[in-house]
C-alpha cells in the first residue's frame, strides 16, 4: 500500500506546472552562458562599469575590417527551464556604444548604419532558433 500511494505521490507532483524564472545581470561573470560564432574582432567579454546596463554586461566588438567583413559573436545562455505551455516573457537590455580609449569611452552612442543583433530562442541548443527580435540600425542613445 505504501509503494502505492508514492507512485500516485509520484504521479500527482509530475501533473504540477510551474513558471519559468530566470533572471540574469552578470554582476559577477557570465557562469554558464557559451559562445560562438565568427567574431572578427574579439568574442563577447564580461566588464563591470559605470557605462554597464546594469551590475555587469556581456559585450562584443562590432568592429569590421575593410572590406566589411561581419563580426558574428553568438552567446547563449544555459537551458532556462519550460513554461509548461504558458507563456513565457523574455527581456533584455542593449545598447551599441563606440568603444575606445578616453574620455566617453564606451558611452558614446553609435551611429548606424551598425549592423543588427538578433534575439533567437530554441528549446534545444540544436535549434530550430527562433528570432523574436532583430535591433538593425536604429538610433541608439546612451542609456540601455
Amino acid at each position: 500500500m505504501k509503494l502505492l500511494g508514492a507512485a500516485a505521490a509520484l504521479l500527482a507532483a509530475s501533473t504540477v506546472t510551474a513558471q519559468v524564472g530566470y533572471t540574469e545581470n552578470f554582476d559577477v561573470d557570465a557562469a554558464g552562458w557559451t559562445q560562438d560564432g565568427t567574431a572578427t574582432y574579439a568574442p563577447f567579454a564580461w566588464f563591470s562599469d559605470a557605462s554597464a546596463c546594469s551590475s555587469g554586461a556581456m559585450r562584443t566588438n562590432l568592429y569590421q575590417d575593410s572590406p566589411a567583413t561581419n563580426s558574428n559573436d553568438i552567446l547563449t545562455s544555459p537551458l532556462v527551464g519550460t513554461s509548461c505551455g504558458q507563456a513565457t516573457t523574455i527581456s533584455y537590455s542593449y545598447k551599441v556604444n563606440n568603444w575606445g580609449s578616453g574620455a566617453g569611452a564606451n558611452t558614446v552612442p553609435t551611429p548606424a548604419p551598425f549592423g543588427s543583433i538578433d534575439v533567437e530562442y530554441a528549446s534545444d541548443l540544436l535549434g530550430p532558433w527562433t528570432n523574436i527580435a532583430t535591433v538593425t540600425d536604429e538610433v541608439q542613445t546612451s542609456g540601455c
